[in-house]
């Protein structure tokens, strides 16, 4: 309250404040809809986010140490979030921080971007003696050029359309033993799908 020089008191105001040094904490930053873990083959990304505490904004940024980015109200969903690297490697940080500016420590997380077709495969005959080693009653096809995680397709005409072996990669080669129906020709073509969902298509 106040008073004049005449001892006239004013009436009784008041008001009050809160002190706030706790800072939110950031609990999680993940990756919604990945065909893989951590790897896409799309440019724009879905982040699942969460942070403990009273948090008011976030700031996403394309690198690991939360610089740049700008600050925008919290959510738990970040949708359509841009890949800054193409075909690369690419890490993503975020940090929060409530409304009296008391800020997170920094957590991120990385991922490969990947939109390229897979490598083409080679298949080298392995077996067989003779004048023409391309004659055999039990060929044995050595495939290589692969890369683990590759799902890996061979097929016996050019249309790609019923698989004679397939086989998921946990290493960059394999054998193939294909069943020969009788005498004559015979091709063989591969289809391989990546971890990123990229298609090599119909090679023979």
């Amino acid at each position: 309250k106040f008073r004049d020089a005449g001892l006239n008191e004013s009436e009784c105001a008041s008001a009050s404040t809160f002190h706030d040094s706790v800072a939110p904490s950031a609990s999680l930053l993940s990756f919604i809809g990945f065909p893989a873990p951590n790897v896409t083959n799309t440019n724009l990304i879905n982040l699942s986010l969460l942070s403990n505490g009273d948090p008011f904004e976030m700031k996403i940024s394309s690198n690991g140490i939360c610089v740049g980015g700008t600050w925008e109200t919290y959510s738990v969903l970040k949708a359509d979030f841009p890949v800054a690297n193409l075909n690369s490697l690419n890490q993503i940080s975020i940090k929060f921080r409530d409304q009296a500016t008391n800020e997170s420590a920094c957590i991120s997380q990385t991922f490969t971007h990947d939109d390229m077709p897979p490598e083409v495969p080679l298949l080298t005959l392995i077996t067989g003696a003779g004048a023409n080693p391309s004659q055999f009653a039990s060929p044995i096809f050595q495939v290589t050029n692969l890369r683990v995680g590759d799902q890996l397709f061979l097929y016996g005409d050019g249309t790609c359309t019923s698989p004679l072996y397939f086989q998921t990669m946990a290493t960059t080669q394999t054998f193939f033993f294909p069943t020969l129906s009788g005498d004559g020709n015979y091709q063989y073509f591969a289809r391989i799908q990546d971890s990123a969902t990229n298609w090599l298509e119909c090679y023979g």
